[in-house]
């Protein structure tokens, strides 16, 4: 695994340890049913990450467009393998939807006997500058949802993170994002460098 790599997938797990951390709240509630559909996790969809990432990494260094494609069992393999490496127990069942142009982190927050089941729905689009912006479309935590003043606290961290991880590609040059467009499963970003 490259550094990039390795760096890329740091990025996504320290972004979605972020949103779990904020959403882990001690709030008592009903318990609500697991989604029926399951998003299998498996070591070979986050090596299969890695390898696309490092691909990608290795056309920004020629300088040639960037074009990397991630689906739902890599981003959920990759979040929930990274929160069993840490010895994460707090967090549970976590996974990644693509869903409608839109990003959805479901799992199960768990805390001084509690368990909630949280959700976090997020839009990812690239601005007029090339930069990702994000905007978390609403975010909860058992019946409750998240106030503003979190979810705006959240979508700065998320929007501070991914800007800092994009702003250089190793080799000194600037990440600029042409596309995000997310489908039922899959969320492709189109990118080159400047």
């Amino acid at each position: 695994m490259t550094f990039q790599s390795k760096r890329t997938l740091l990025l996504v797990s320290a972004i979605l340890a972020l949103v779990i951390s904020i959403l882990a709240c001690n709030l008592p509630g009903r318990q609500n049913q697991a989604t029926p559909e399951s998003i299998p996790v498996s070591s070979q969809a986050v090596e299969d990450l890695a390898t696309q990432i490092a691909g990608a990494a290795a056309t920004a260094v020629s300088g040639g467009p960037i074009v990397l494609e991630m689906t739902e069992q890599q981003l959920t393999s990759a979040a929930a393998l990274e929160l069993q490496s840490q010895g994460e127990t707090r967090v549970q069942d976590v996974e990644v939807r693509l869903r409608e142009g839109q990003i959805i982190i479901t799992g199960r927050a768990n805390q001084d006997g509690f368990s909630l089941p949280f959700s976090a729905t997020l839009r990812l689009t690239a601005n007029a500058q090339g930069l990702p912006q994000t905007e978390i479309v609403k975010a909860t935590i058992g019946p409750l949802p998240l106030p503003e003043s979190m979810t705006s606290e959240l979508t700065s961290r998320f929007n501070q993170m991914v800007l800092a991880e994009i702003s250089s590609n190793g080799n000194g040059s600037s990440v600029l994002i042409d596309s995000i467009t997310i489908t039922d499963g899959k969320i492709t970003i189109v990118a080159h460098t400047r």
